[in-house]
């Protein structure tokens, strides 16, 4: 259930980054890549209530859990769930704010998935990818790096990260601190 607590997080980004607050000020869709048991999804349908929730997942057991939890929510109306990797997304101009689970997503997913992340969201729409943040202690990089890896992720380093998202055409890119992790954000341009 850690995931609840990224909107939190983004009410805080939104304190740093004007643009960021201005996309959260308005009515939007959330995309949720890797789903998972749909927390993520259902906190944001709790905290924004202007907000519709796209949930999409790969693995159908956990579309399914996900899908009991929604229906308990209270906000089920406002949540739509698919068994899909984010490599298929087909949308253009169709989500405010995309997450993705860098954790969670090899090194190819993410570089497969970062153009057509970027083609689905609306000008001026939001990538927020989110990395384990590594303890301070000496080995905590090797100790994250090796999680990460356990969890079919890539130990993504911040500026590789910035720069891949950069190159993609993503604009105000930056890394944000949080309890536990860290997320890096871009925003589409224009275009």
């Amino acid at each position: 259930m850690t995931s609840r607590t990224f909107v939190r997080t983004f009410e805080t980004i939104s304190a740093s980054v004007g643009d960021f607050r201005a996309t959260l000020d308005r009515p939007g869709v959330f995309l949720d890549v890797g789903t998972g048991a749909g927390w993520l999804a259902i906190e944001v349908a709790h905290g924004w209530p202007s907000w519709r929730v796209v949930g999409i997942d790969c693995w159908q057991p956990s579309v399914q859990l996900a899908r009991a939890n929604i229906a308990a929510s209270g906000v089920e109306d406002r949540i739509e769930l698919r068994v899909q990797s984010v490599e298929q997304l087909q949308e253009e101009n169709a989500f405010s704010i995309a997450w993705l689970p860098g954790p969670f997503l090899s090194r190819q997913a993410v570089l497969s998935a970062l153009q057509g992340v970027k083609r689905a969201l609306k000008p001026g729409g939001w990538l927020v990818f989110s990395l384990f943040c590594p303890s301070e202690e000496p080995w905590g990089e090797a100790v994250t790096a090796l999680k990460v890896t356990r969890n079919g992720g890539y130990p993504w380093q911040r500026d590789e990260l910035e720069y891949r998202l950069s190159a993609v055409g993503f604009r105000q890119v930056g890394t944000f601190p949080t309890i536990g992790s860290t997320v890096t954000i871009g925003q589409r341009g224009a275009d």
